[in-house]
């Protein structure tokens, strides 16, 4: 049996548009939540994905997906420090009582969790200053239930806006 399909790329009619100087290098998770994002709330928009990796993505006030930052998602830092380290444990994904751990599993879950915090505020607030001017925030992905009352700024949080964006392109696509 077979089943009719789309494939998410840039070149799509979707409604926004890939400012990338190859639009085709971005990925299709980024673009669903991309038009998600700028269907569902104001632009201009940041959108941070906790997933594989923790990919930012930026919305212009105009619609144009502009581009982002991605870096090791939290879950592949602790699975590699754990394979790469004889002596480090596999951890749970959570925040420990104080930042100083007292313990090698505080303080790998310290490390990884208030480092991430640390490096979401940091790159937020550098993206809004090289922006100019203040992002609607926007947090998806696996984790975000878990890290985004942590942020030092307000991110709504979606936890289904990658598959959100599949729907809405799939409508665009049918004219509905």
């Amino acid at each position: 049996m077979s089943c009719p399909y789309t494939l998410v790329e840039s070149d799509l009619d979707m409604g926004i548009e890939i400012d990338y100087n190859s639009p085709k290098d971005v990925g299709s998770d980024r673009i669903c939540n991309a038009v998600a994002g700028y269907t569902l709330y104001d632009p201009p928009l940041l959108i941070v994905d906790f997933g594989t990796a923790t990919s930012f993505d930026v919305i212009s006030r105009q619609g144009h997906y502009r581009g982002g930052v991605i870096a090791p998602g939290i879950e592949m830092s602790s699975q590699l420090l754990h394979q790469r380290a004889a002596r480090l444990p596999s951890i749970s994904l959570e925040f420990p009582d104080t930042v100083v751990g007292n313990t090698t599993v505080k303080s790998m879950q310290s490390g990884l969790m208030w480092g991430t915090v640390e490096m979401i505020n940091g790159i937020t607030r550098r993206i809004d200053k090289e922006l100019g001017e203040t992002t609607t925030k926007i947090a998806t992905g696996g984790l975000a239930p878990v890290v985004v009352n942590e942020l030092d700024v307000n991110y709504k949080l979606e936890s289904h806006l990658t598959l959100k964006g599949l729907y809405y392109i799939y409508q665009n696509l049918n004219g509905k």
